[in-house]
């Protein structure tokens, strides 16, 4: 089962070598785990960042029309 250790792990690789070599040392389930994991990571990191992006926006047309 993949943990949390085992996941800040995997992102704190600075490399793709070192990170290759990680997720070799993954059973081939706990790798496919991660991947999901790190996939729904990114989506909602993205949902977030436009929702951050979108009022941001709306805040710059606001001030421009003061």
């Amino acid at each position: 089962m993949v943990t949390y250790e085992t996941m800040c792990s995997l992102i704190a690789c600075p490399d793709k070598e070192s990170l290759i070599a990680a997720v070799n040392k993954l059973t081939e389930e706990d790798a496919k785990s991660s991947l999901v994991m790190a996939i729904l990571c990114w989506k909602q990191g993205n949902k977030m960042n436009e929702e951050i992006d979108r009022n941001l926006r709306k805040r710059i047309a606001e001030l421009e029309n003061e």
